[in-house]
């Protein structure tokens, strides 16, 4: 072997054993799976935004029983899901605008909140928005 092939080689070896040597992210704890459905694994990231939207507040702030609960509501969906990619429910043409609908939805508020997160409303915004608001909506009167 060449000189040359055998520092590459033991660069290549190195860098293998550095790579399986680093100790897992955050990033990769948050991807730990949950559950596995029929191969297909449910990492905690995703049912962390589940509990969000499905229980109005934080993962940490759910009790044993209900974190079983929604697991299980979660591996439910996956069940459904998977069937209706076999079953060709997923290709139909309706579906697929409403799944690209429901990207480009998630895509435009995870931006908005990106946008809004280092840039706080003013109390002058913040009061210029409420007045038009406030001035659209119908001049209505009750009398009791």
């Amino acid at each position: 072997m060449p000189a040359n092939h055998r520092i590459l080689a033991v660069l290549a070896l190195a860098a293998l054993v550095a790579a399986c040597s680093q100790k897992p992210s955050a990033s990769a704890a948050a991807d730990k799976p949950v559950a596995t459905v029929n191969g297909e694994s449910i990492s905690r990231n995703t049912f962390n935004q589940y509990v969000k939207g499905a229980a109005s507040k934080p993962p940490e702030d759910i009790t044993p029983e209900q974190r079983g609960q929604l697991l299980d509501n979660l591996v439910r969906a996956e069940v459904v899901a998977q069937e209706a990619e076999k079953d060709g429910t997923a290709a139909k043409d309706e579906t697929r605008a409403l799944l690209d609908m429901a990207r480009l939805q998630i895509l435009q508020r995870a931006v908005a909140e990106q946008y809004l997160k280092d840039r706080p409303a003013s109390e002058q915004e913040l009061r210029a928005e409420y007045d038009l608001r406030i001035g659209q909506l119908p001049k209505l009167r009750y009398r009791a």
